[in-house]
């Protein structure tokens, strides 16, 4: 899949459209792009399918509900099956779609993703930013190797009332330290430049 969506060698670039070339502004792209989709395909990039079962085997079972012009997917599951069930899910976006345009894979990446850390709440208790941007980085590199675009953390929650179920998922009931954390948590996540090595997309939750 990723020789698939290899981006296209300059000596080609003049010959495809505006939004498949790497050697225009981003906002070109975007702008050309917005314009051949028909308002169908712009509301099937709103869609996001949860994948229910990352078995390859079992991908027929549920194949028919998957449209291939879908933006996203929140995908989980063994790590064994399910860098093979993204694969197959993004080619058929590339391959099947009018357009071509690549779906996104978000999964929940709160507290580490194969080496587990702390809960927030104990990141938290850690009084080093710097170590959670650390914790959200090896996080991040994890979970781009499985095939992962997007996380939905941090969770810029602060609980101020013990008897709120999800305490877990705060960094506790100072809005400023879970301000701080919020910001190291997603300099972590993006890392330097978002799209590059080792970097996966932070989405706010759940207040935003």
């Amino acid at each position: 899949v990723s020789a698939s969506l290899a981006e296209p060698t300059s000596s080609v670039q003049a010959d495809l459209p505006p939004y498949r070339r790497s050697d225009l502004p981003f906002e070109q792209r975007i702008a050309d792009l917005l314009g051949r989709m028909t308002l169908e395909e712009k509301i099937d990039q709103l869609h996001q399918y949860g994948i229910p079962d990352t078995n390859p085997n079992n991908l027929a079972t549920y194949a028919d509900e998957i449209q291939p012009t879908y933006g996203s997917y929140i995908i989980g599951g063994p790590w064994a099956t399910m860098l093979a069930t993204r694969n197959a899910i993004q080619r058929r976006a590339v391959t099947e779609s009018r357009l071509g345009i690549p779906a996104l894979f978000g999964a929940d990446v709160i507290h580490g993703y194969r080496a587990i850390t702390p809960i927030p709440l104990a990141q938290a208790c850690s009084w080093s930013p710097a170590l959670v941007q650390r914790g959200c980085a090896m996080a991040a590199a994890e979970a781009k190797a499985h095939g992962i675009d997007w996380t939905f953390a941090p969770r810029v929650d602060h609980c101020v009332d013990p008897r709120w179920g999800r305490i877990a998922e705060t960094f506790g009931e100072s809005p400023y330290a879970s301000a701080v954390y919020s910001a190291a948590s997603v300099h972590g996540f993006q890392g330097s430049q978002l799209g590059g090595p080792g970097s996966i997309a932070a989405c706010l939750k759940h207040y935003t």
